[in-house]
């Protein structure tokens, strides 16, 4: 018994309505992918935006703090007032003719070594259970302040490199604000309100010497 062998052929119509088909999976498949993207990306921007909100509220209520405040105010003041004359020591002191009294130690590195000793003592002060550290914070900003009214008036470099010492020494209470953050905030905002201090301190840092500068320019003395 002889069988016969039937081929099919597809016709043109039909291999194009396979393509046509075809493409359209893949453009489906496609915008799926791009579908999944998306929404992961939106995800993520979400979380961010969740994470910066939170940590925004958390600034706002760390500012409600009155005493966080008039700690914020009173480092940038003290940054704002006693960073400018460490700098200008020199000036200061050729200006009343004592630069020929200059000793082999500038009155700048008097200042930075006063400083290092003033943060390692402050630093051991502070953990005595007899000391209050808001009272030796606000004695070492009122001492540093008496040091520089009585610069204008020292006509000894002598006496400039012992106010520079003290004003130094005094400079090293930076070693007492995370403590004192921590007794108004909390350990669990430590961070942030730290943070939150050393952007009004470095605020003060930064236009100390420009307005230094212009009251110079305005006074000339």
């Amino acid at each position: 018994m002889t069988g016969s062998t039937t081929t099919t052929t597809p016709t043109v119509k039909e291999l194009l309505i396979s393509m046509d088909t075809k493409d359209l999976v893949v453009q489906t498949e496609t915008k799926k992918g791009c579908c999944l993207s998306g929404l992961v990306i939106m995800k993520m921007i979400k979380k961010k935006q969740q994470a910066y909100s939170k940590y925004i509220y958390s600034m706002y209520e760390i500012l409600q703090d009155q005493a966080m405040v008039a700690f914020c105010i009173a480092l940038f003041l003290f940054s704002l007032g006693a960073f400018p004359p460490v700098l200008f020591i020199e000036d200061v002191a050729q200006s009343e003719g004592l630069i020929e009294e200059v000793s082999v130690i500038p009155l700048v590195s008097i200042g930075a070594i006063a400083t290092c000793v003033g943060k390692l003592v402050l630093g051991m002060l502070v953990d005595l259970k007899w000391i209050n550290s808001i009272y030796l914070y606000g004695f070492t900003m009122f001492a540093g302040g008496l040091a520089l009214f009585l610069i204008p008036i020292t006509k000894t470099y002598v006496g400039l490199q012992i106010l520079t010492a003290v004003l130094g020494f005094f400079s090293g209470n930076w070693s007492l604000t995370s403590y004192i953050t921590t007794k108004i905030v909390g350990l669990d905002r430590l961070t942030q309100a730290h943070g939150i201090l050393m952007f009004f301190g470095g605020f003060g840092i930064m236009l100390g010497p420009p307005i230094v500068g212009w009251f110079f320019d305005w006074t000339q003395s």
